[in-house]
């Protein structure tokens, strides 16, 4: 076969099959397109930029836009003189999905803003004054959508991030741990009450998160074989609150002999 033929060949298999292989070839582009912002977005995720889920939020807006394009660059093919057609869909459907996913995007934006401000960070405790509700307790987690703040209560409070850039915030320099330490005598024990304030004491004492300079123990209450002890310290970093709560219940529970009940009050 001669290369004229073989290229009369190709070109007629080319005008036979034009829709078939444009359609392959719009499919291996948007194959293609999705990859590499896949690896975009998903860098981003790695970096810290943006959390897993935001990650997969993304992933799945870029597969509908891509599927959208490219049932639109189907339809063109089938009916090529429709192009305002192709247009009104992209640009219709397109819309559709930011406008459905529009408060994503924006505490997107202000998660990326509060997040490289660091104004609030994971575990510290916070203020949060939103008109005139005000909420207090420790981040223990940050999204692209959310704060989540567990209160004094232990109660998880969401807070959207595009509301939280509109509050005032409150970082106490330091934060008071007060617990209630309730110690019961067994059958035939007695309770030395002064004994008890001073093992607590020196175990808060010990507690390398504690300021030392501000530890109160007080016995405020004696009844049948039991004493409550209420405990106040100040930490040193207020993120290290729950760590400093774990480290003093843990001893206080090996160190005291009798039975123990620990309690976190406002």
């Amino acid at each position: 076969m001669s290369i004229e033929a073989l290229l009369s060949y190709i070109l007629r298999f080319w005008q036979s099959f034009q829709p078939v292989l444009y359609a392959i070839i719009g499919l291996i582009a948007l194959l293609v397109a999705i990859g590499l912002i896949n690896r975009i977005v998903g860098k981003l995720r790695k970096s810290g930029a943006i959390t897993r889920s935001a990650e997969g939020k993304f992933k799945l807006i870029i597969v509908l836009i891509g599927i959208t394009l490219y049932l639109s660059y189907i339809f063109t093919l089938i009916k090529s003189e429709a192009l305002w057609i192709l247009a009104i869909i992209v640009g219709f459907s397109v819309g559709l999905i930011f406008y459905s996913i529009r408060h994503f995007f924006e505490n997107l934006f202000t998660f990326i803003m509060i997040s490289s401000s660091n104004v609030i960070r994971e575990g510290e405790r916070v203020i949060v004054r939103l008109g005139e509700s005000e909420v207090e307790g420790h981040v223990v987690e940050m999204n692209e959508s959310y704060v989540v703040i567990r209160t004094l209560h232990n109660a998880l409070v969401y807070i959207p991030n595009a509301q939280l850039v509109k509050a005032v915030i409150v970082r106490p320099s330091q934060t008071t741990l007060r617990l209630k330490v309730t110690v019961r005598a067994g059958e035939r024990e007695t309770i030395d009450i002064d004994a008890i304030a001073r093992t607590i004491e020196s175990v808060v004492m010990s507690c390398r998160l504690i300021d030392k300079s501000n530890i109160q123990v007080r016995p405020v209450e004696v009844y049948d074989g039991t004493v409550v002890v209420v405990v106040e310290a100040d930490v040193l970093n207020p993120r290290n609150v729950d760590e400093a709560y774990t480290e003093i219940v843990n001893r206080l529970r090996t160190v005291l002999k009798h039975k123990v009940k620990i309690e976190l009050i406002d």
